[in-house]
């Protein structure tokens, strides 16, 4: 019995951890991964929705906006391409 226990605080131990660990170090890096300052601070549509959750990602293209476009236009599961993993 005392090992149950002590087993269960260690793991949960490990878990806070793990959990604060991730909340003062990573967490604001993996919200805004390849956004710029302003656009992670700006409100942008969707955001009123789930205010609680707030993650902006972006890459940055260096091409006309006539060529993004058309690769755009394809993305999405009855269109071009549903590209993601096959198990979805």
């Amino acid at each position: 019995m005392l090992n149950t226990s002590k087993s269960l605080a260690i793991i949960l131990l490990l878990i806070l951890s793990q959990l604060s660990v991730y909340k003062i170090l990573y967490k604001q890096r993996i919200s805004s991964w390849g956004a710029a300052e302003v656009e992670s601070s700006i409100a942008m549509v969707g955001d009123d929705i789930a205010p609680f959750i707030s993650s902006t990602r972006a890459i940055t293209i260096n091409a006309p906006i006539e060529d993004i476009w058309k690769w755009l236009m394809q993305l999405g599961a009855d269109r071009g391409g549903f590209y993601s993993y096959y198990f979805i």
